[in-house]
């Protein structure tokens, strides 16, 4: 599910997809307005999809697999009239994607996708130009997902796969910093920003607060309260504790953590 704040209309959007159908909500009301599906003759399949804000106004991307003895992968983007605005089929496309999202930046616009083999590779939908984000060499791995700092202008890319933690300057794509982990009970799965200095991440049961330094990446405090993998960390607002974490287990568990109490 992705999360959009449409500030020309002044309402919350929820983009929810299933491999044949991809809707969009209005929260308030919990009104379905957008939906497109997939007919069955066409044999396709939706892998992910996300919003893109182009120029400030909101689409839908979708990644999608076409079944059958000669399979393509491609991405589709549409306005929320259900309108094919574009479509992007090449070289970049075909790797199995595991996590998709958008970054809005300086009037420039740019879809994500974490792929299968090491690879993150961003579109620039503006000049139709990728740039790939390698954390290895082979195959078999992926990247679950990924978080970006700006820091005054500077763009840094973060990514976890199951044998570390890696940051990438965003521009070049060259990698800058890794933390590495051996032991497949600490492999990485949540990424979460706590802010442009700190992150945190999800290492086996435990939380692990990572410092961004200098363009290298430093364990500072560890946090042992869950059980299992933690594949989701989000950050939060709460008036009675502040900013919060949420943090959610294989095994369902859900933890709140709080700094401070106010």
């Amino acid at each position: 599910m992705k999360h959009y704040q449409d500030k020309k209309k002044k309402r919350d959007l929820l983009l929810t997809s299933s491999h044949d159908c991809v809707k969009i909500w209005n929260i308030k009301n919990l009104e379905s307005f957008f939906v497109l599906k997939n007919p069955k003759e066409l044999k396709l399949q939706f892998e992910v999809s996300c919003f893109l804000n182009i120029k400030n106004d909101i689409n839908v991307v979708i990644k999608k697999h076409k079944l059958g003895k000669k399979e393509e992968k491609f991405i589709e983007i549409y306005n929320l009239n259900k309108e094919k605005i574009k479509v992007i089929k090449d070289n970049n496309t075909k790797d199995f994607t595991i996590f998709l999202d958008s970054y809005y930046n300086n009037d420039i616009s740019y879809i994500i996708l974490c792929n299968e083999n090491f690879l993150i590779k961003v579109y620039n939908y503006n000049k139709n130009t990728w740039t790939i984000y390698r954390a290895g060499y082979g195959s078999g791995d992926w990247i679950s997902q990924f978080e970006i700092i700006n820091n005054n202008g500077s763009l840094k890319m973060i990514g976890a796969t199951s044998f570390g933690i890696y940051l990438w300057d965003f521009k070049t794509g060259k990698l800058l910093s890794t933390i590495k982990e051996e032991n497949e009970r600490n492999s990485p799965f949540g990424l979460c920003l706590w802010n442009n200095d700190n992150l945190f991440a999800g290492l086996g049961g435990s939380l692990n607060l990572i410092k961004i330094k200098s363009d290298k990446l430093i364990k500072t405090k560890k946090f042992s309260r869950h059980k299992e993998f933690i594949p989701c960390i989000k950050k939060i607002f709460l008036p009675f504790y502040g900013e919060c974490l949420i943090s959610q287990d294989y095994l369902g568990i859900i933890k709140l953590w709080a700094n401070n109490h106010k």
